[in-house]
């Protein structure tokens, strides 16, 4: 018996708009991610790749279409069960790095062990561990000022792997990132498929990502157009 999809998504649809300023994004998407897969989601831009993945995470509810996610429906859930599942169990690496610049390496960690509930020794031991997977243990105590672009990316990826998520959303990580910092932050995410088994989707035009996929997903004007895997070296 093969195992349970990590997400699935049916009929998904979403507009912004109202009138003849209405645009479709998503135009009734099915999907299945598989456990332990890394899945590349390739389009141009507005094509409707960063808001399917945020239909996926529980971020953006679709106006039609349903998520499983871990084998809960995630749009039956009222607001605040909502954050709890993503909190538990999903992971996110932004663009845009979401650093609190009063806080250092490790305190980004601390704060979102905090939040789940873990403190004291166990959540210290989780954040080390967490930074010296990504090769920052030089740099937990300093603060996102003091970071290069790469560096304040893996803080960003520790933060999420930290929580030891079943699922990780990925939008544009490599977008503002040289080609060595871009490569190292993907084979993070890799390793993370390797390492604990976590289903990844990563949304990007970067085509550093596809050698490390084992599938991409080609989206254009709020469809799919192509689904292919490859094996990875």
């Amino acid at each position: 018996m093969s195992p349970a999809p990590a997400i699935t998504s049916e009929g998904l649809h979403k507009a912004y708009g109202q009138g003849p300023a209405r645009r479709e994004i998503l135009r009734g998407i099915n999907l299945r991610l598989e456990p332990g897969e890394f899945t590349l989601c390739s389009g141009p831009s507005g094509s409707g790749k960063s808001t399917l993945l945020s239909a996926l995470s529980g971020l953006i509810q679709p106006e039609a279409g349903r998520v499983t996610a871990l084998g809960q429906d995630i749009w039956t859930l009222d607001e605040s069960r909502r954050e709890r599942f993503r909190l538990e169990h999903l992971g996110f690496v932004f663009q845009g790095f979401n650093l609190f610049s009063a806080l250092t390496a490790r305190e980004h960690l601390l704060l979102i062990l905090g939040y789940m509930g873990v403190r004291g020794k166990e959540a210290g031991l989780r954040a080390d561990q967490a930074l010296a997977e990504v090769d920052l243990t030089s740099c937990a105590h300093q603060r996102p000022a003091t970071l290069s672009g790469g560096e304040k990316q893996r803080v960003a990826i520790a933060r999420a792997l930290v929580k030891r998520p079943r699922l990780i959303f990925a939008d544009e990580p490599t977008s503002a990132l040289d080609r060595r910092n871009g490569e190292l932050v993907v084979a993070l995410l890799r390793r993370a498929v390797i390492r604990q088994g976590a289903t990844v989707f990563c949304v990007t035009h970067d085509p550093r990502v596809t050698p490390f996929a084992d599938r991409v997903v080609a989206v254009e004007d709020g469809r799919i157009v192509n689904d292919s895997r490859h094996t990875v070296n």
